[in-house]
């Protein structure tokens, strides 16, 4: 999953114009954008791990949810993140994020999330 991933965060960092991070179960295996080098090969936080395991799409600023890091060890906080689920099981996550505090999420980042999570789910299944 790994070089097609990096390619994959590279073409949605391009296309939303904001960092994107490619995660399995337990850290970021690719990411893109400004936030790159802080996120990449970071483990990932528990709230995101929590996230995956409800098999959720998030959105920031939606529902009142909370913030949600991408990693404890960076300020990087997910924008919209949908779960990569092959053959049933949660593989991991693709993810928007953001070191502004007042970045949102739209209709649009998140339809980017749950295509590229497809793409992945497809991927790893065969």
């Amino acid at each position: 999953m790994g070089a097609v991933s990096a390619e994959l965060a590279e073409a949605m960092a391009r296309t939303a114009g904001m960092s994107c991070a490619i995660c399995d179960r337990d850290a970021v295996i690719a990411a893109a954008g400004g936030a790159k080098k802080d996120i990449l090969e970071r483990s990932i936080s528990s709230e995101l791990e929590q996230l995956m395991e409800r098999r959720e799409c998030y959105e920031r600023g939606v529902d009142e949810q909370p913030e949600v890091l991408i990693s404890s060890q960076d300020g990087c906080a997910v924008v919209a993140a949908a779960p990569i689920i092959t053959d049933g099981d949660v593989s991991g996550c693709v993810a928007f994020v953001s070191e502004k505090e007042d970045e949102t999420a739209d209709e649009v980042l998140l339809k980017l999330c749950q295509s590229a999570a497809q793409f992945l789910s497809k991927r790893i299944a065969v």
